[in-house]
């Protein structure tokens, strides 16, 4: 039997060999045929591209008490500037998230519909309630201590994304993002008893420039030689998320974390669902920030941003814009949203809606469990929406991510 070391590079070096001979020695598109060969490389989209199966996200590495390496506590500690208190950490980002009442100048809650009550009520106080050192009165209003135990934390892993096809979109981004996705639990996340709530965190990391494109989407592609799911797969999984979520990936950044931002898709601490984007800053902390491409909603139907989208319609149709901040609001309503904008055509309108967070979620894109690309409600492949994997279709997400990454394995 094949060592685990071996096995991964092994497949390292068939796709390796694969991709030469579709692509030529350079590693680049070359003429018709070969660029038609490119585009025949095989991918498995539950392997290559997301992975939602079950046994894989129930491994130990997915646990919070070990500190597993897909885990939301080894991606809290791990972005939390060294030596922290990251109980604190995590309690400043939990109240930043529903005490701040603006960003960008824009409003993040509609008129007397905050979310603090039940940020506390759903997530903080149950959470401190769950270490009896503690000591919280039923509110939480009074307790001996306040530490949230990251071996408690109630987010579970709900899926690993590989986001590769952003490398044509967010500038900076060279390779891309992988993501760990994470559904918020009404208790302990490890304990098999605790439920979803709808929350989710998903955690973006920009692939470090220590690998090249080719060579990141040589690493992803070897999953896909893998056989099943057990054990050989799940460690070459390991060594392609501990490039992106170890601490010192990026070396040039922030406390050396490669986290581009996290974002948050929720209805639990409010009836309205929202969406928000956190992002560490100059101080190490983990704060809200202006949402990338999103206007803030006083915006809709405006002469300044239907302005803003004929200037820029070009940019807007290939995905490579990136909006001003003087637009952008701190969070994004999802009730029944659409984008207005006077005298736009309508493939140029519904190309800038759906890259909007509120777009995306609602209006534009078919989601599942009312606003869900990737839900916490379901298991393996039945928690993606239309939008993300249809099978009898060839327009869905993970087709277009295919592409993206075939082309990436040839050098493009």
């Amino acid at each position: 039997m094949l060592s685990l070391n071996r096995l991964a590079v092994t497949g390292a070096a068939l796709v390796v060999a694969v991709c030469a001979a579709a692509c030529g020695s350079s590693g680049t598109a070359g003429d018709g045929n070969t660029a038609a060969a490119c585009s025949d490389l095989h991918v498995d989209r539950f392997k290559e591209l997301i992975v939602v199966e079950p046994a894989v996200l129930a491994d130990s590495r997915a646990q919070n008490a070990t500190a597993g390496v897909w885990s939301f506590r080894h991606a809290i500690e791990n972005l939390a500037p060294a030596g922290a208190d990251t109980s604190a950490f995590v309690t400043a980002w939990l109240e930043d998230w529903v005490q701040t009442k603006d960003v960008n100048g824009f409003a993040l809650d509609r008129a007397g519909e905050p979310r603090d009550a039940e940020m506390n009520h759903r997530i903080i106080c149950p959470w401190l309630q769950r270490s009896p050192a503690n000591a919280c009165d039923d509110t939480c209003g009074v307790c001996t201590s306040r530490t949230l135990d990251l071996s408690l934390a109630p987010f579970r892993l709900i899926a690993i994304a590989n986001r590769m096809d952003l490398r044509n979109e967010v500038e900076g981004e060279d390779a891309g993002e992988g993501r760990l996705i994470f559904s918020a639990t009404n208790g302990s996340a490890d304990d098999p008893a605790s439920t979803p709530i709808p929350m989710t965190v998903i955690f973006e990391y920009a692939l470090p420039k220590t690998r090249t494109t080719k060579e990141w989407a040589t690493a992803w592609h070897g999953l896909g030689e893998v056989p099943g799911y057990d054990e050989p797969f799940r460690a070459a999984l390991e060594g392609v998320t501990n490039g992106f979520t170890k601490r010192g990936a990026n070396p040039s950044a922030q406390g050396g974390s490669a986290l581009a931002q996290i974002r948050t898709n929720e209805s639990a601490l409010n009836w309205i669902w929202q969406l928000r984007e956190f992002a560490v800053d100059a101080s190490g902390a983990l704060r809200l920030r202006a949402l990338r491409n999103t206007p803030a909603a006083p915006l809709n139907n405006s002469k300044q941003l239907r302005d803003y989208v004929v200037a820029n319609a070009a940019s807007i149709k290939s995905k490579r814009f990136e909006m001003p901040l003087a637009l952008r609001g701190g969070s994004a309503d999802q009730l029944l949203f659409s984008w207005s904008l006077p005298d736009v055509d309508e493939p140029t309108r519904k190309a800038f809606a759906a890259n909007t967070c509120n777009g995306c979620h609602s209006a534009e894109n078919p989601s599942v469990d009312t606003v869900f690309h990737v839900s916490p409600f379901r298991q393996g492949v039945a928690k993606l929406s239309p939008f993300m994997n249809d099978p009898g279709g060839k327009a869905d997400e993970l087709t277009a991510r295919t592409k993206s990454l075939q082309s990436a394995l040839c050098g493009n």
